[in-house]
């Protein structure tokens, strides 16, 4: 066993890795002014309330994404911007201290698991590569919080320390209620034990201790979620959402209809919806390198704690089974699985890639006759792979997939915030989902903030978004006039692909409403000219047109003379 001044070594060149993915991160964050994660631009809009209280007066959008805010999360951001720092840049500031958290208590994890800091090291090297690949922990979002409040519960559970393990249970439950099931579950599974060939009850106190306590810790923290009745309810059913097509194949929340390995491995139904970076299978490999580990004498050294991860992971897959058996209500299944498999392929990679390569070395020591290259052959060995590894992003076109969105429609975005804070603009162009972020004005819909999981909710996004099929490519005036007055529409915005046939065909978020989509193309292929576009020239306020690409800003007030 190597020193603690040895794993403190090793701790901080993981912790040097982990700041260079986030200055990179920052990098991209800064690189535009006009610029936010895309799942962001749901959650975090409406926290611009809190500058100014006058923004969204009345806004079904900003009212339901303010009521899906985590209490936890919701504070931190409360206190960050009464400290005068904007939610906004709260959330590009926020991602690589949670990498940094991360890269901790992974580290530590992984020594109880194993007592090699190289081993160590190389999972959360993995481990920050592979949430850095992924849109989560670059949202800023509660899903920010998943893996890092994971890994702080496994390493309290290793270290089995009562009252830190609840406290994590707690705090999943404030930050990311889906937590709480997987640690809940987990801590049941404490609860079983494999010996004598048969699987026996644990006959240590503290196992039930643990799950009674993390039990009623859970019970009580997920409570206002299960006796509140929110307006926005209630959740979509499984029948209900195999009838809609914001639920089948190509629909905004795609889920059934897929082919069946792809349902039960992929994207929102499945276990593994995204496995990167591509070094992780190796990690499918360590239950099979454990049945032949005195082959593989790194391995030897792994304790008792190792039975860690099969508890994790049987854990993470009943809540995953649950969620599938109670669709919606428990939201998407892969939730219950994402996290899980790339905390444990993280670690189990990082053992079956330094344990082969030790292996692999000694064995060549064993032939080579040469005594001092053969002493150096295990950790050249060792070296190679780490090696392999830490160059591993230089070889990706695209390394740190944030999704973050941005905008140069500054033209657009000023003239926009010099308008009365309650203007609302209306649109169906994928520039409404801009709109709230950025200039901190009311959009009637956006593809954006199209949830589908509230029928409450969604049943009003529908209507709305009918409504403005109808409206913007009706020849009737009258038409156009009454929904523009039904829902105080202050501006219409529309760009260059609005009255393009074929841009309207491929758009798959407008595909979903129908039958008015299929009539607004059937009049367009006619040769009827919506009024819409004949009231351009008229009543147009701003024109701008960026990278070939043209937008439009029609007055309401305009429209509403004619």
């Amino acid at each position: 066993m190597m020193s603690n001044q040895s794993h403190r070594r090793w701790l901080i060149l993981s912790l040097l890795f982990a700041i260079l993915y986030g200055v990179l991160f920052w990098r991209i964050a800064a690189e535009d002014y006009y610029s936010l994660q895309d799942d962001a631009r749901q959650h975090i809009f409406w926290m611009q309330r809190w500058l100014d209280p006058k923004l969204f007066p009345n806004d079904l959008i900003a009212d339901y994404f303010q009521s899906l805010s985590p209490f936890g999360y919701r504070t931190l951001y409360r206190v960050a911007t009464a400290l005068g720092i904007h939610p906004f840049l709260f959330s590009k500031l926020l991602p690589p201290i949670l990498g940094i958290v991360s890269t901790i208590y992974g580290f530590y994890l992984c020594l109880r698991l194993i007592p090699s800091p190289v081993v160590a090291f190389a999972s959360t090297l993995i481990l920050n590569q592979s949430m850095w690949m992924w849109q989560d922990l670059g949202s800023g979002t509660p899903r920010a919080f998943a893996i890092p409040l994971l890994l702080a519960f496994l390493y309290y559970l290793s270290k089995r320390a009562l009252w830190p393990s609840v406290s994590v249970v707690i705090l999943s439950g404030w930050f990311y209620p889906h937590l709480v099931l997987i640690s809940v579950a987990t801590l049941a599974m404490r609860l079983l034990r494999w010996g004598h060939r048969r699987i026996e009850l644990s006959a240590d106190p503290l196992d039930y201790h643990l799950l009674a306590w993390g039990g009623i810790a859970g019970l009580l923290v997920l409570l206002p979620f299960m006796i509140s009745t929110s307006p926005y309810g209630p959740v979509v059913t499984a029948a209900q959402a195999k009838t809609m097509p914001e639920f089948v194949t190509g629909g905004r929340h795609s889920f059934f209809g897929r082919p069946w390995l792809d349902y039960w491995l992929g994207t929102r139904s499945g276990l593994f919806p995204v496995l990167n970076p591509a070094p992780i299978f190796a990690g499918f490999l360590l239950p099979v390198l454990l049945l032949f580990r005195e082959r593989v004498p790194l391995l030897l050294q792994t304790t008792r704690e190792l039975g860690l991860l099969l508890q994790f992971m049987v854990g993470s897959l009943g809540t995953f089974l649950l969620a599938h058996i109670m669709l919606f209500r428990l939201h998407s299944p892969n939730r219950y699985t994402h996290y899980s498999a790339r905390i444990i392929l993280s670690i189990a990679t990082a053992m079956v890639l330094i344990s082969l390569a030790a292996a692999l070395g000694q064995w060549l020591a064993a032939v080579i006759p040469f005594r001092q290259l053969s002493k150096r052959l295990s950790k050249l060995a060792v070296g190679t792979v780490l090696m392999g590894l830490m160059l591993y992003p230089a070889s990706l076109k695209n390394f740190l997939d944030v999704l973050y969105a941005s905008s140069d429609r500054r033209p657009l975005y000023e003239f926009l915030a010099q308008q009365p804070k309650d203007t609302l603009v209306a649109s169906l162009s994928k520039e409404a989902n801009n709109i709230s972020s950025f200039v901190g004005r009311s959009v009637l819909v956006s593809p954006e903030h199209s949830i589908a999981y509230h029928t409450n909710y969604y049943t009003q996004i529908r209507q709305r978004v009918f409504d403005l099929i109808r409206a913007q490519y009706s020849t009737d005036l009258g038409e156009l006039q009454k929904v523009t007055h039904q829902y105080g529409i202050d501006f219409w915005l529309i760009d260059s692909n609005s009255f393009d046939l074929e841009s309207l065909d491929n758009n798959r978020w407008l595909r979903q409403f129908q039958p008015e989509m299929s009539d607004a193309i059937a009049r367009l292929k006619q040769g009827q000219q919506p009024i819409l576009k004949q009231l351009i020239p008229a009543c147009t306020t701003l024109r701008e047109t960026f990278k070939q690409r043209e937008v439009l800003l029609i007055d309401a007030t305009c429209l509403l003379s004619k």
